[in-house]
């Protein structure tokens, strides 16, 4: 209605307002890339999202900070965890936690499907 008043098609319009996102998310972009690269790139779409919150103030949808952040080409620094020994032990108290499970003096008996996965682990 109003654009039939002001003499233009709906889709102008609407093509109108997306310019001035484009323009944000310019803007938005550089911050994430200036934290991307401040934080050491260990941060993902989900972090990146609190912090723009947090210390911006910008209320940004995660997909709109995934997409961003693909665009740039920017990916979170995965980190894979360690098992540590101690967990092993308290899993599993009978498990042998140093040394090789298939070591000589061990019986055919005494090597059992839990030995050969920690063996594994090592």
């Amino acid at each position: 209605m109003l654009c039939a008043a002001a003499g233009i098609a709906r889709s102008s319009y609407y093509k109108w307002l997306k310019v001035g996102t484009k323009q944000k998310d310019g803007a938005v972009c550089k911050i994430i890339s200036f934290e991307h690269r401040r934080l050491g790139g260990i941060y993902g779409y989900r972090r990146m999202k609190a912090i723009l919150l947090k210390k911006y103030g910008l209320h940004l949808n995660h997909k709109r900070v995934y997409r961003l952040m693909k665009q740039m080409n920017m990916q979170a620094i995965h980190t894979s965890q360690t098992l540590s020994t101690d967990s092993i032990q308290k899993t599993y108290p009978g498990a042998q936690s140093s040394g090789s499970a298939f070591s000589s003096s061990s019986s055919q008996s005494e090597v059992g499907y839990r030995h050969h996965v920690f063996a594994s682990w090592k």
